[in-house]
This record gives structure tokens, sequence and C-alpha cells, in this order.
């Protein structure tokens, strides 16, 4: 399987635009269909923004638990679930900088954990099973 992102990012007063592409979805799209079986990248080299933490949430994750996780408000009033896929937040400063929606007909993964804190030195993806077939991303801390 593959995996791509709609984007969302923090727009102003706190809220959140959404978008449907961006350079870090492109990478990361980029790496899924390019990468060898079982290669890895860095997250960060997917990213042309500064960031400090990022966190992985599986699709149906509640606000309240994202935000616990995450420390600051991420999705104003509006409920994960609506957005069809797992949530990757990017924080730099403690401000939510960046959070991308995976949506199908790609998928993301956390090695079967509902969430994962992530470092920029060492999170990386990997692209399972050979390309260029549709492609499973799994994020790795």
């Amino acid at each position: 399987m593959a995996w791509m992102f709609g984007c969302r990012s923090a727009g102003s007063g706190g809220g959140i635009s959404v978008r449907t592409s961006s350079p870090t979805l492109t990478a990361l799209e980029t790496f899924s269909v390019q990468a060898p079986a079982d290669g890895t990248m860095p997250l960060a080299d997917a990213t042309e923004f500064e960031w400090d933490r990022a966190w992985f949430f599986l699709e149906g994750s509640s606000r309240s638990r994202i935000e616990e996780k995450v420390g600051v408000s991420v999705l104003g009033e509006e409920a994960h679930a609506d957005f069809g896929g797992p949530l990757l937040v990017f924080v730099h400063d403690g401000a939510v900088v960046e959070v991308d929606v995976a949506i199908p007909p790609l998928f993301v993964s956390a090695d079967g954990r509902s969430w994962v804190a992530l470092s920029p030195d060492s999170a990386r993806v990997r692209a399972e099973g050979a390309p260029p077939a549709a492609r499973l991303l799994t994020v790795l801390e």
C-alpha cells in the first residue's frame, strides 16, 4: 500500500486551514514511490520548516487525546475523525507549525501504536514492500 497526506497548516487566530498538498507531502509521496524495499528516510528530510517535536496519531484519536499529548490546541473545535486518516502534528517552540492528515489511497502506520512522539534527530519513515507497487510507510522513532 502507499500513502498520501492532505495537509493542514496553522492559520491566523489559532485556526487551522486545510490544504491538499505541501512540500512535506510531496517529499513523502515521492519517497513512498522511489525508495528501495524497506528503505528508510529521516522524517526531517521531508520537511522544509523547523520543528522540534512531532506526534503521530491513528485515525479516530480524540481531539482531547491529541491536545493532551501535544500540549497545545491542534484542531480547535473539530473532532479528528472528520479528517478520515491518521495525523502527523509538527510543533516548533510550543506552536503547531503543520498538521498532515494521511488520506487514502496512501496509508501510514506506527508499528501498531495508537500514537508516538517523534524528534527530528531520530524520526524516520520506512517504505514497506517492493517498489513501485503501492506501499505502506511506517513512522519510526
